[in-house]
């Protein structure tokens, strides 16, 4: 399972960095329960939804500048988190 893991860290894009309106995350292998979360740096919980395609576009535009957290998770797991800075 951990390679499987790596392996779709790899697959998984998270664009643009910095973004000002909107953050694209691209997961091309869908599990039947991924989740992505942007939490503030406080850690608290922005936004979280569903996986229901490919390619999520998360509008940002209401958010703070500053830096934000990015998660994209699968079956319980942390997949991937990666920083994006809002401007």
């Amino acid at each position: 399972m951990l390679e499987k893991e790596a392996l779709d860290r790899n697959l998984i894009n998270i664009y643009p960095n910095p973004a000002t309106n909107k953050v694209v995350v691209e997961t091309p292998t869908l599990s039947n329960n991924e989740w992505i979360s942007v939490y503030d740096m406080t850690g608290k919980l922005m936004h979280k939804e569903k996986v229901s395609k490919t390619k999520t576009v998360m509008n940002i535009s209401g958010y703070g500048a500053g830096v934000y957290l990015i998660r994209v998770e699968a079956d319980g797991h942390l997949i991937k988190s990666e920083k994006v800075v809002k401007e």
